[in-house]
């Protein structure tokens, strides 16, 4: 590695991130490190919420250098700016050069899931999780789905390792919660919101939750106090939803109202 890119690394390895891609920028063709600078400006406009602007720099880098990373990360710009088949592509093409490719294999994974190809994507993430088991953010996200597809055992599974490498997740022990509850684990379902409650005790969705499990457990006064706590945080036709719930329970129609939705934040990407 030449000097000028050594000296752009730092920079952006301390945060740096306008010097950086500056010093980026300096890196001319000419210079062997020309497409890996093309590549890091990306990356820093993609950090920046640029996703378009990224998506440029990552197919200058590609034009050089056809690399599996430069093509999950030009995926990942593409699923910013809402175009998802392109960014299926992307993780097609990093694939094709490199089939264990984890992040690849992850985001390819997260935009299945996002089409509604649940049983694809949770493939796409056990490929994923055989080259890095211990990642956390791959183990939540292949947790979410197998919950959708009914495999609750195997998403507290993922849970659990999610949480063994990530303990201080307030949306992972939440959503391990949600399973917990629908086995008809309460005590189990409790700990984990109260967890969850302490390491964010202003989150809408773990209140909703709180809801849910007080709802179950047959504590009707308690469940409306949770469910007021979501009308009081979450704005829009979620507080309509809820307030029907609330609704319900203060008519003591406990029968009437189990069958009540779950609100999901999507997991994808898991970048909380």
């Amino acid at each position: 590695m030449n000097s000028a890119l050594e000296a752009a690394l730092a920079l952006e390895q301390a945060g740096h991130l306008l010097e950086a891609a500056a010093a980026y920028r300096q890196i001319g063709p000419d210079d062997p490190g020309h497409a890996t600078a093309l590549g890091r400006v990306g990356v820093i406009a993609l950090a920046a919420g640029e996703a378009a602007e990224a998506g440029r720099w990552f197919e200058r880098a590609l034009d050089l250098d056809d690399d599996p990373d430069l093509w999950a990360e030009l995926a990942q710009a593409r699923a910013q700016e809402g175009k998802i088949e392109a960014a299926g592509e992307c993780c097609r093409r990093a694939l094709a050069l490199d089939p264990d490719h984890f992040f690849a294999l992850c985001r390819q994974g997260e935009f299945l899931a996002m089409a509604g190809q649940v049983g694809a994507a949770v493939e796409s993430l056990q490929r994923a999780l055989v080259q890095q088991p211990e990642s956390p953010e791959a183990n939540y996200i292949l947790a979410f789905l197998l919950g959708l597809e009914g495999r609750h055992e195997e998403a507290i599974e993922s849970y659990d390792r999610t949480l063994a490498n990530r303990p201080d997740w307030p949306e992972a022990l939440r959503q391990r919660s949600e399973q917990w509850l629908i086995l008809g684990q309460l005590d189990q379902a409790r700990r984990d919101l109260d967890e969850a409650t302490r390491l964010d005790p202003a989150d809408a969705f773990t209140s909703y939750q709180r809801g849910a499990l007080e709802m179950a457990a047959g504590n009707t006064a308690a469940a409306i106090r949770a469910f007021g706590q979501v009308i009081e945080r979450t704005p829009g036709d979620a507080a309509l939803l809820l307030n029907t719930g609330i609704q319900l329970l203060a008519l003591e129609q406990p029968d009437t109202a189990a069958p009540f939705p779950m609100l999901r934040d999507p997991p994808w990407p898991p970048n909380k």
